[in-house]
């Protein structure tokens, strides 16, 4: 893993995002270990125990990539805190107007991959997806 020297925000930054990334790498839980997470959501199993369970934090991570404004508050989150040395400020730069196709592919793919599914926010900022009420058709 790639080390920062006195940059200990940067390490953490650079640390979170290989774990969140390197799902896409990682073998999917099977599909009984998805059966018994979505029967823990149902039985209203506490978070803090579900937490624990691999296939929720693979899930979480999974998810925490779909949403669409993760990456971005990932990058605020560490840009804005105390520690990030004062010289090393973010600087404005101007987004690039390309198309989005790759993308809405790619979501489409994790759509399918969860199927029924809700977005909800946790207190730490991040994203899980949980069992919609909504019936498929």
């Amino acid at each position: 893993m790639v080390k920062f020297d006195r940059r200990p925000q940067l390490d953490a930054l650079i640390e979170e995002l290989t774990e969140a990334f390197a799902v896409h790498y990682e073998k999917p839980p099977s599909d009984d270990h998805m059966q018994r997470l979505e029967r823990a959501w149902t039985g209203n199993v506490d978070l803090s125990i579900m937490q624990l369970l691999p296939t929720f934090d693979y899930q979480k991570r999974l998810d925490d990539l779909a949403a669409p404004s993760w990456l971005v508050d990932t990058f605020r989150r560490y840009l804005d805190a105390d520690t990030w040395p004062p010289s090393d400020k973010p600087r404005g730069h101007l987004i690039g107007t390309r198309s989005n196709k790759k993308r809405a592919r790619e979501q489409g793919k994790l759509e399918q991959r969860i199927p029924l599914m809700t977005s909800q926010r946790l207190s730490d900022g991040s994203w899980l997806r949980v069992p919609s009420d909504k019936q498929g058709n």
